[in-house]
């Protein structure tokens, strides 16, 4: 029996969650981690930036468009506190400002610096997708 070997992704991402959404579809979740990569830092930024001026119709709706790409590349962990976040400004009507503005900046760090693991998971793809 001929059959190709599943693709994993590192240690880095929700594989059990990244393998069930692509059905080891590399070529489609490579597009989606391109598309995703060349947008998340602006829509980082602009979080950021609604954060700081305290524009929180704004900061919900980079939230909620971040953490719908950051699923998709398997940062879990990122989505849920980005959900937060979330939580913290719409449920709780952005009561604590400091906590809001301390879990942006986690949040930004740690997608800022997951850039080149992200760079670095396309290529094993593109590899990947160059042997089958």
């Amino acid at each position: 029996m001929n059959q190709d070997p599943v693709f994993e992704f590192s240690e880095y991402f929700d594989n059990t969650f990244l393998l069930e959404l692509y059905q080891n579809d590399i070529d489609y979740a490579l597009d989606i981690f391109e598309i995703t990569l060349s947008h998340y830092p602006t829509v980082l930024a602009e979080l950021q930036v609604s954060v700081l001026e305290n524009n929180w119709e704004e900061a919900i709706l980079f939230a909620h468009r971040l953490k719908s790409g950051i699923r998709g590349l398997g940062f879990t962990q990122q989505a849920n506190k980005l959900g937060h976040l979330h939580k913290l400004i719409t449920i709780e009507n952005a009561k604590d400002t400091p906590v809001i503005n301390k879990l942006c900046h986690e949040i930004q760090f740690s997608l800022l610096s997951a850039i080149p693991i992200v760079r670095n998971e396309m290529n094993r793809m593109r590899l990947y997708l160059g042997m089958h």
